[in-house]
């Protein structure tokens, strides 16, 4: 090791990071030691590859790995285990496919690339919201879980919601209007997540003020935020609370479709059975009241899983059951909560399924089933809309995307 090297130990680590890591002493002691920890096990984890002669000391490893801890202290899974090596060249680098020079890359067959030169002014530079590290980071903590490593189960499932929030900057940006976020985070959805997250850490107060609800999805995204003074761990249930109170829906309460529902309408075919034997048998014969039996056992499964929904000033109730399990479960879900709902094309007897996040933070779907007109769908599709919540609705085409 080089006399002006450090060691891999809590201590060095420490004093360096105090030193030479803004973000470090934005955190309280109990945040301190586990980024501490989470450094080591992120430095040891990774395989580091120095190109055209540039030193790679414990220096180095630390301040490269320190931005990867920095993006993801937040979350639960936050190794990034599908990349495994992490190349440094001294300066830009040529990419041998496309034969482009690149500051940084994040390549799907497992390892990040970065120019030292712009890894180190992206932090030395601390407010032009350009910095390589959470950039290229942010990107693999998107695709490691697309390539099917373990990610943050939260962080996975929430990103279409935040997809929600994002769609109006990142209209903007892809139709060359104003917008606060710098342009290149129009080329594709995850290129404006790496921008997004940039401008996160480095100008938190202006991504605040010029999109709050974007920067509270943020937040809740990395389950943590920052005023460049302090950072807070742990935050979605405050940010959950903001966007509740920016919630606004009218109420309406479609009619049930308990009889026009998929189970139920395919059941029918034991009732002319039903009717079929009865002619033939007698009623109280074995055969009939087999069928009727059946019948019966069927249309209780039905009843028991059907589900309507209606709406009030709290967002969605959906209520489970129709006659004999009627209200047998109620669930409120707000719109903060609402990842998506999909539509069928059926006419008036309309399939709704909710997609959704409970109050524990666990990702479930429900399926309810309603009567309502093209008039009625429309209105509650646009109220949906405004509210952040991404629509699937085949027939109705010019509705699957947000509003802009």
């Amino acid at each position: 090791m080089a006399s002006d090297d450090i060691r891999l130990n809590p201590t060095d680590l420490h004093a360096f990071l105090e030193k030479y890591f803004s973000y470090y002493n934005t955190l309280n002691g109990h945040n301190k030691n586990l980024f501490v920890e989470r450094l080591l096990i992120f430095i040891r984890s990774k395989h580091f590859v120095s190109q055209k002669n540039l030193e790679v000391n414990n220096k180095v490893k630390a301040i490269v790995s320190a931005s990867a801890v920095q993006l993801t202290l937040g979350l639960k899974d936050w190794q990034l285990g599908y990349f495994d090596t992490i190349i440094l060249f001294p300066a830009d680098f040529k990419n041998e496919i496309s034969g482009l020079y690149l500051k940084g890359e994040t390549n799907l067959t497992g390892f990040v690339s970065f120019s030292w030169k712009s890894f180190i002014e992206g932090y030395r530079i601390p407010n032009d919201n350009i910095n390589l590290g959470l950039h290229e980071f942010a990107h693999a903590l998107r695709f490691n879980g697309i390539r099917g490593e373990n990610n943050d189960y939260f962080f996975e499932n929430y990103f279409w919601k935040w997809y929600c929030y994002a769609y109006k900057e990142f209209y903007k940006l892809q139709k060359g209007l104003p917008s606060i976020f710098r342009s290149y985070g129009g080329a594709n959805i995850n290129e404006f997540l790496s921008v997004a997250i940039e401008h996160f850490f480095e100008s938190p107060q202006q991504f605040k003020n010029n999109a709050p609800e974007l920067y509270s999805a943020t937040a809740i995204l990395l389950n943590q935020k920052s005023d460049g003074t302090t950072t807070e761990i742990n935050v979605r249930e405050k940010e959950f609370d903001y966007l509740k109170k920016k919630e606004t829906i009218s109420a309406f309460n479609p009619d049930m479709s308990f009889f026009t529902s998929p189970g139920v309408q395919s059941s029918y075919i034991f009732i002319l059975i039903g009717v079929l034997t009865v002619l033939q048998t007698g009623l109280f014969s074995f055969p009939s009241l087999f069928v009727l039996a059946l019948y019966a056992g069927l249309m209780l499964k039905n009843d028991f899983k059907y589900a309507r929904f209606m709406v009030d000033e709290n967002g969605i109730k959906i209520y489970k059951g129709f006659l004999a399990f009627r209200n047998r479960s109620i669930r409120q879900i707000s719109l903060y909560q609402l990842v998506n709902i999909e539509l069928d094309d059926g006419g008036n007897d309309q399939t709704v399924i909710f997609n959704y996040f409970d109050s524990l933070q666990n990702f479930c779907s429900d399926t309810t089933s309603v009567k309502m007109d093209d008039e009625v769908k429309l209105r509650f599709i646009n109220e949906l809309r405004k509210n952040f919540v991404w629509v699937i609705a085949p027939k109705l085409n010019p509705i699957n995307t947000l509003s802009s």
